[in-house]
Formats: structure tokens, C-alpha cells, sequence
């Protein structure tokens, strides 16, 4: 009777649990691969799907070739779900060479745990940019503007561009040189002659210098640049040439001073100041040592002419000079001294151009509103087009980016 009981009490009690393995480690999932778009090859774009996991520590990005070998080409934090293969040259994949791709989950403690492998993927370098089009298209349609205006002039067709009065003034300040019996001092800014501005400046100076001439007026050209020294100095030697006054050409009144800045202005002033130059021309593009020749320039009491496509300067020419240029009056003044109707033309395109970029830019802003209004939508609607909601999202997707 008692063993009858002992078995009965073991057998109510429950027998000890087996002893739990460890639990298997998540798998990435879903991995993708795919050629990268719009760049010039030798990249693939790698994507996958995993929940966030306790111990993970970043995954190993693994190539596998045709051949089957694999190699680990970079690392992800364990946050991203995407690598971008192709970023190390020295590892990037080839051209035309299928690859597949898997994912490995490291843990801490040392586990990893491997996805299947993807589908592969061939890396192409891309014909065309789409980020660019628009670009392209810009480029194209002032290309199409020049030809246009360009064809026009030639056959006899003169842009019109209106006064400008610093351009004007000139005669008025040089003249004035000439009654006193002091020079002239033009300075051409402190780019380079490979510089737009530069090179507007220089043409200008051929007005300049031959006005000079005919009064029978000295002209100083301090020069910072090496290479836009020479060319001021054959174009002030062609303006005296011009009007028959060649022999008055002084060349050491053409120099090149220096190539630092402060420098420059500062053997400038002095030559303002130990001349006595009746008449000042700061056209070009400056910087910070502007005001140290203006104002030096307005202290010897002379007429100033000014004129620069830098923003930052402009306040300071217009409060030092009695005549400016504010940005492109440079340029179109070039135009109207060579009074060539190619280089109107020129102009001219651009004013078509810049007329064209503000209508785009009012177009796509009023678009925009429209949208975010749902007043296209509405529009859609009563022209009776189906899915007007999905036909807006997808525009607003094509020209403003985002998912439709």
C-alpha cells in the first residue's frame, strides 16, 4: 500500500523542464539589388527589410559574383536599411558584370545571421542625367535665343539698348582731364582678363582711352592682373593709333603693378594722389579694397565713374562715384561702345532669357499653389477628367518631387 501511494504522489509531480536552446537570430528580408541611376556606372544600390532587434550591431554587405565567390564590400549601421555599393573605387563593381547580394545581421556576442541571396543586379553608366534635363533644356533654349538674334543682326536687324548715363558721362569726364591738364587713371578690377566682367571692363577702356587721346589726355592703367595688362596696354596703344596720335602712346602708362589686393590698392592711391588724376574709372569686378581707391579718389577731389558686377560692392560704388554701372550695365555698356550687333544680340538674349526664367519660375510657384490648394483638382473636375486626384498627385510628383 505505501508504494502504491509514492507512485501515485510522483507521478502529480511535474517533471523538470528540458532545457530551452538558444533563440535563432532574425534574418534580413527582401533583399534588392539594382543598377544606381543617373551616374556614370559602376554603382548598385542595395536595399533590405529587417525589424529592429536587441544585439544588433551593423550588417556586412556581401557581393556574390557569377562565379559564386563572395566578398564583404562595406558595412551598414544597424539604423539603415540600404548600402550604396560602388563608393569605394577600389571595390566598386564592374560594368556589365551580374552581381547578387546578401545581407548579414551581426550581432553582439559574435552571431550573424545571413539573408538569402538577391536577385542580381548589372552596374551601367547612364546616357543621360535626369536631374539635369532641366538644365539641358535651359542651355538649349539660350542657345536657340543667340542663333536667333545673332541671324537677325546679321542681316540688319540692330538691337536697341537703352542709354546708360555713367556710359554717357564720359566724354564729360575725360574732357574735364583735359581742361585741367591732369590724367586720366582707369583701373579694370581685379579679376582676371578671362573674367566677363573683365573682359566688359576692357572694352569700356577702349572708349575711354580714345576719348583720352583725341584731348590729347594721359591715361594711367594700373593693371593687377599679369594677363590683362597686356591687353589693356594694345588697346590703349590702338585707341591713340586710332585717331592718328600714336606717337603720344606712352606704354609705361599701361602697368602691372601687383597681384595682391591691398597691395594694388594702396600703390593705386598713390598714384591718384602724387598725379593728381582729374578723372577716376573703377570698372571691373572689386573687393574689399574698393573704398580704399574711391575714397582716395574723392579725397584728391576727381570725377569718378564707377561700375561692378559684385554684389557686395555695389553699395559702396554708388556712394563713392558719380556715375555707375550697377551689375549687367557693364556688360551691355561693352555692347553699346563696340557697337557690334553680335554683342547686342548678346544682350538682348539674355534679356529674353532672364524674361523666360521669371515666367518659369511664376508658372511653377503659381502651379504649386494651385495644388496645395486643391484648386487643381477642382479644375480637373470640371473639365470632367476621371481620377483628377490621382492625375494632380502624379503632377505634383513629376514637378516637384515626392511620391504620387
Amino acid at each position: 500500500m505505501r508504494t502504491i501511494v509514492l507512485v501515485a504522489l510522483a507521478a502529480l509531480v511535474p517533471a523538470p523542464a528540458a532545457a530551452a536552446g538558444p533563440l535563432a537570430p532574425p534574418v534580413p528580408e527582401s533583399v534588392r539589388a539594382e543598377d544606381v541611376p543617373d551616374d556614370g556606372g559602376r554603382g548598385i544600390s542595395v536595399t533590405w527589410e529587417m525589424e529592429a532587434a536587441p544585439g544588433l550591431s551593423e550588417f556586412e554587405i556581401v557581393r556574390i559574383d557569377s562565379k559564386g565567390a563572395r566578398e564583404t564590400v562595406g558595412t551598414a549601421p544597424a539604423a539603415d536599411r540600404s548600402f550604396s555599393d560602388g563608393a569605394d573605387a577600389a571595390k566598386a563593381p564592374l560594368d556589365g558584370v551580374p552581381y547578387g547580394y546578401l545581407i548579414r545581421a551581426v550581432f553582439e556576442g559574435g552571431r550573424a545571421a545571413d539573408s538569402a541571396p538577391s536577385a542580381t543586379a548589372i552596374a551601367e553608366p547612364s546616357w543621360v542625367h535626369r536631374a539635369r534635363l532641366p538644365g539641358l533644356a535651359a542651355v538649349i533654349a539660350l542657345a536657340v535665343m543667340f542663333g536667333v538674334l545673332i541671324v537677325r543682326a546679321r542681316r540688319g536687324d540692330t538691337s536697341y539698348i537703352r542709354p546708360i548715363p555713367a556710359l554717357e558721362a564720359i566724354d564729360d569726364a575725360v574732357g574735364r582731364a583735359a581742361e585741367m591738364g591732369r590724367p586720366v587713371l582707369y583701373a579694370p578690377g581685379l579679376e582676371s582678363v578671362t573674367s566677363p566682367v573683365t573682359v566688359a571692363s576692357v572694352g569700356v577702356l577702349s572708349r575711354v582711352a580714345e576719348r583720352a587721346a583725341r584731348l590729347h589726355t594721359r591715361i594711367k592703367v594700373p593693371n593687377y592682373d599679369p594677363l590683362t595688362y597686356p591687353v589693356a596696354q594694345e588697346i590703349v596703344r590702338r585707341a591713340f593709333a586710332k585717331v592718328g596720335l600714336a606717337e603720344e602712346f606712352r606704354p609705361d602708362d599701361v602697368s602691372y603693378l601687383t597681384s595682391r589686393s591691398f597691395t594694388y590698392a594702396a600703390a593705386v592711391a598713390g598714384m591718384m594722389t602724387r598725379e593728381k588724376t582729374a578723372s577716376n574709372f573703377f570698372i571691373g569686378h572689386f573687393f574689399s579694397e574698393y573704398l580704399i581707391l574711391a575714397e582716395t579718389g574723392a579725397a584728391t577731389g576727381a570725377v569718378q565713374i564707377g561700375g561692378t558686377d559684385s554684389v557686395a560692392q555695389l553699395p559702396f560704388v554708388i556712394t563713392t562715384c558719380d556715375e555707375t554701372m550697377i551689375g549687367e550695365e557693364v556688360f551691355a555698356a561693352a555692347a553699346l561702345v563696340s557697337d557690334d550687333p553680335v554683342s547686342r544680340s548678346t544682350i538682348r538674349a539674355h534679356d529674353w532669357f532672364k524674361t523666360l526664367v521669371i515666367a518659369c519660375v511664376a508658372l511653377g510657384a503659381g502651379l504649386k499653389l494651385a495644388l496645395d490648394a486643391g484648386a487643381l483638382v477642382w479644375m480637373l473636375d470640371g473639365l470632367g477628367v476621371d481620377g483628377a486626384e490621382d492625375l494632380a498627385a502624379r503632377i505634383a510628383a513629376a514637378l516637384f518631387g515626392g511620391t504620387p
